[in-house]
């Protein structure tokens, strides 16, 4: 240690992890547009919360619907009695889709927009966050029409 500090190096210059990017991860398109800014200028939490409103706004688009948000979209949209889009015509797994996407926006969204309170606290926990949201992307985009 003395010598690194003599030499005028410090050990925490090679001890750091470089932070993760987005780059090489195989990220829904929209995805990647919404949250490669904000993500690489540190703003991890409005990159996390941007990709969740990005996969509401997709349900929304793609299922017809015009009044419903969030936990309600998300449940009229992958209803396993009715669905808007089906991702399975079993309704237990109908159902799975439907519990997954309503969950998703009530855990990861919701409080992001109803708090001044960072609930990411690392880019990992972001980038596992934004990689999850481009998986429900990419769900929206091989559902089924139904109506």
């Amino acid at each position: 240690v003395r010598a690194f500090w003599q030499a005028g190096l410090s050990l925490q210059r090679f001890t750091q992890v470089p932070t993760p990017t987005l780059q090489g991860l195989r990220l829904h398109p929209r995805i990647l547009e919404v949250a490669e800014r904000r993500f690489s200028s540190g703003h991890f939490d409005d990159a996390v919360m941007y990709c969740f409103i990005a996969v509401n706004e997709a349900v929304r688009e793609k299922s017809g619907s015009k009044h419903d948000d969030g936990v309600s979209l998300m449940q009229n949209a992958f209803s396993p009695k009715k669905p808007l889009l089906r991702l399975s015509d079993r309704e237990d797994e109908q159902k799975a889709f439907m519990d997954l996407f309503s969950s998703a926006w009530a855990a990861f969204r919701s409080p992001r927009a109803h708090s001044t309170v960072t609930r990411v606290i690392s880019p990992e926990d972001a980038l596992e966050l934004i990689a999850f949201a481009s998986a429900l992307m990419k769900l929206v985009d091989t559902a089924k029409r139904d109506n």
